[in-house]
């Protein structure tokens, strides 16, 4: 029997806010003829670019500290080889937070897939915007999970 184990997935909370401070004592600031001139210049964060479905395609990436923190997963599509998974799953924002890894392991006919994510060793230090955002991952594995519409032997 094939069976793909989905975590419980805790209510997301989709919301972007962005924290901006000034470098500037508030006497200071409010003297200032232009405030804008006053604060440090920002440096860009490139955001990845979202594919057709909506979803930001990532591969795992060997700069985000420590092991990584499970993230749940929303949904699995397999394709028709049987052995390409796609995984999705929501997380922090790039350019701060990143894939680690996904771990994909079959014992006793049952698949269990875990989603590694956290922070990127670029970011400390670095101001980031809070919210969760949509990231897709494909891994391919070496015996399919699926053949012929049933689960594989």
């Amino acid at each position: 029997m094939f069976s793909i184990h989905l975590p419980a997935r805790p209510a997301l909370a989709i919301a972007a806010g962005l924290l901006l401070t000034a470098a500037t004592a508030g006497a200071a600031f409010a003297q200032s003829a232009s405030p804008a001139a006053s604060m440090p210049a920002a440096s860009p964060m490139p955001f990845a670019t979202p594919g057709p479905d909506g979803v930001i395609p990532v591969v795992p990436d060997p700069t985000v500290i420590g092991d990584g923190t499970p993230t749940p997963w929303d949904h699995v599509t397999v394709g028709a080889d049987g052995t390409t998974l796609t995984i999705y799953y929501e997380a922090g924002a790039q350019p701060c937070n990143s894939l680690k890894s996904v771990d994909v392991t079959t014992a006793d006919g049952v698949t269990t897939i875990t989603v590694l994510t956290g922070r990127l060793q670029s970011a400390m230090g670095m101001m980031c915007i809070q919210g969760q955002f949509a990231y897709s991952t494909t891994v391919t594995l070496d015996t399919p999970v699926i053949a012929d519409g049933a689960p594989a032997a």
